[in-house]
C-alpha cells in the first residue's frame, strides 16, 4: 500500500521507511507537494528494507514537499536497487544536495539556498521561492540545474547560475556571471527620434546598474500649421511612450 506523510515530525535513525515483507510485496511513501511534514534522522531520511528472498522488491519513496535534515537520504538493508530507483525527489528542503535523485527530463530546479550562515538545498520552484522570502542583503542562491524566475527579491542577494536553465531574478537574466539583486530606481528617459519623425524610443536605465535597461516604442502624433504671408509652416511631432 501507500502511505501518505502530510505532516508532523519524525525524528530518530530513520526518518521514512519503505519496507518489503516476506511475501515479497511492494510498499512506497509519499511525501506531497504541500506536506510539512519535517525529518530530523541521524542516519538516513528514507531506508528500503527487504526480506533476502525477495531482494529486487524495493518499493518506493516520492518526495514532492516537507524538509529533510540527514547526512544521507537513501538507505538500503537487504535489496539490491540502487538510490534513485527507491527515491524520487521533486520538492522539498534538504540538508544535503539531492539533486542524483531529481529526474534530470523533468526539468526540476535545485538551488543552494544561503542564509546568513545556514544553507539548505531546495527542490522546484515553489521551495526555491519559500526560501527565498526570508533572504536579505548578503545571502546566496545558487540554481545547480533548471529554470528559475525569481521576483520580489530585496536589494543585496547574490544569484549565481551554475546550472544551464533560464534563470531570472527580478526580471534580469542571470548566465555566467552573478547578479545582485536590487530593486530598479529608472533614470529620466534617454529619446532616440527616427530621421523623417516616423518613430521614436525612450531608453529608461536604472540608477543601481546602468547594465539594465528597457526600450520603450513610442506612438507618434503630429499637428501640421499651414504656411502664411508672415510664418512659415511647421509640423509638430509628440511621443508618447508608456512604461511601468
Amino acid at each position: 500500500g501507500t502511505t501518505v506523510i502530510n505532516g508532523g515530525t519524525l525524528k530518530g535513525a530513520y526518518g521514512a521507511v519503505t519496507q518489503v515483507n516476506s511475501e515479497g510485496h511492494e510498499g512506497s511513501i509519499l511525501f506531497p507537494a504541500d506536506s510539512d511534514a519535517v525529518v530530523e534522522a541521524t542516519k538516513f531520511a528514507f531506508v528500503a528494507t527487504g526480506h533476502s528472498s525477495y531482494p529486487e522488491k524495493t518499493g518506493t519513496v516520492t518526495v514532492e514537499g516537507g524538509s529533510f535534515d540527514a547526512p544521507v537520504l537513501v538507505g538500503r538493508s537487504g535489496v539490491t536497487a540502487e538510490a534513485s530507483e527507491i527515491a524520487t525527489v521533486t520538492g522539498g528542503t534538504y540538508s544535503i544536495d539531492p539533486s542524483g535523485l531529481v529526474p534530470a527530463t523533468q526539468g526540476t530546479p535545485v538551488a543552494k539556498v544561503t542564509l546568513g550562515s545556514d544553507s539548505a538545498f531546495a527542490v522546484g520552484q515553489k521551495a526555491i521561492e519559500e526560501q527565498m522570502k526570508h533572504a536579505g542583503e548578503g545571502d546566496k542562491v545558487d540554481v545547480l540545474s533548471g529554470d528559475v524566475q525569481l521576483g520580489g527579491l530585496p536589494d543585496g542577494v547574490t544569484v549565481t547560475n551554475s546550472g544551464a536553465g533560464d534563470v531570472t531574478v527580478n526580471g534580469n537574466p542571470v548566465t555566467t556571471d552573478p547578479v545582485v539583486s536590487h530593486t530598479h530606481v529608472w533614470g529620466e528617459p534617454v529619446w532616440a527620434w527616427a530621421a523623417d519623425h516616423s518613430g521614436a524610443t525612450a531608453t529608461f536605465t536604472c540608477t543601481k546598474d546602468s547594465s539594465h535597461q528597457e526600450i520603450v516604442a513610442a506612438t507618434i502624433g503630429s499637428e501640421t500649421e499651414a504656411a502664411s504671408c508672415t510664418a512659415d509652416g511647421k509640423t509638430v511631432y509628440t511621443a508618447i511612450a508608456a512604461f511601468g
